[in-house]
């Protein structure tokens, strides 16, 4: 199902028939010579018991043992200024693309090193209607090259089958042990086509992703600074400073955050009397010293470690991560 914002919809309110399937499908795909069931079978809508999507099967001559579907799908869409009504409507769509990267998965020689994943903006469409995601799994930073290396060599299969598929790839590590996840214990990290999915470009999400939980032993400090940069801060006196090549570290709980690192630099360019390095460093303020480190945590509850700095020597349990 597919929601819309609001405003009119000039939409169809009674299923779509068949002929308008057959209409639709051979406009999709006017080179193919395309065989189309003369019933259609129905299944629910996850999102609501009383809406149906009606399927009928397809094949194209030159490949009959590819099935896939064009439907008349339910859509709900939202009326009025604020949204507070809401009609069903019926569009025609095909899974061709989803119902093709399935076939080629299924024959992929390898294809234990990868996983197939629904469309997220699919969330609430049943499985059959979007299957769109390549999702290959690391588990440490050494494993980044041959996830990369995984991704193109499935994009050069999919090449060579001749097939069109359209999809997405993702890339997934290692959660941190305290945050929860429903996917495998695996953190989505990245998402993006064969083009844009570099070992770069995983190294920089992953980097980001880890020194925002304070594991950074598998970086260097060279790293950290090049992956994780641009930030904007305010003095006491409301003054904003704008460092293009530092990076502002995106927080998975509650907002963002700057890391100790980017910190440690920060307050070097503001000119203040730094000791120390990224990882651990001390400066002195308004007569009080403080000095924050990587290394200072406290476990706050059984599931969630926090930082703590020391003011003077004596430790300030911070309220958040």
């Amino acid at each position: 199902m597919l929601f819309s914002g609001c405003g009119s919809y000039d939409g169809r309110k009674t299923h779509y028939t068949r002929d308008d399937a057959v209409a639709y499908i051979q406009e999709c795909f006017p080179d193919k010579e395309l065989v189309i069931a003369k019933s259609y079978t129905e299944i629910a809508d996850p999102y609501t018991s009383s809406q149906k999507y009606r399927l009928w099967e397809v094949f194209a001559t030159d490949r009959p043992d590819l099935v896939f579907h064009v439907m008349s799908a339910p859509k709900f869409v939202y009326d009025g200024l604020w949204g507070e009504f809401g009609n069903w409507y019926y569009e025609l769509r095909h899974n061709y693309h989803s119902q093709a990267l399935i076939y080629l998965y299924e024959k992929y020689p390898e294809k234990d090193k990868i996983g197939l994943d629904d469309d997220p903006s699919f969330w609430y469409a049943p499985p059959i209607v979007a299957k769109s995601q390549i999702s290959v799994y690391f588990s440490e930073k050494e494993g980044i090259a041959e996830a990369v290396s995984t991704i193109r060599i499935f994009s050069a299969y999919l090449d060579e089958s001749g097939l069109s598929v359209e999809l997405t790839y993702t890339v997934a590590c290692d959660v941190v042990p305290w945050i929860i996840t429903n996917r495998d214990n695996r953190r989505l990290i990245l998402t993006g086509d064969v083009d844009t999915i570099t070992e770069d470009s995983v190294l920089k999400a992953y980097c980001r992703y880890k020194t925002a939980f304070r594991q950074i032993e598998a970086f260097s400090d060279e790293e950290i600074l090049l992956y994780c940069r641009g930030v904007s801060v305010a003095d006491a006196d409301g003054n904003e400073y704008i460092y293009g090549d530092l990076e502002e570290i995106t927080r998975y709980d509650t907002g963002c955050n700057v890391s100790f690192g980017t910190g440690y630099e920060i307050l070097k360019r503001q000119g203040f009397d730094v000791s120390g390095n990224h990882r651990r460093f001390s400066y002195t303020y308004n007569g009080n010293t403080y000095e924050f480190s990587y290394e200072f945590t406290y476990l706050h509850s059984a599931d969630n470690t926090r930082y703590y700095y020391l003011k003077n020597g004596e430790r300030i349990n911070t309220p958040s991560l």
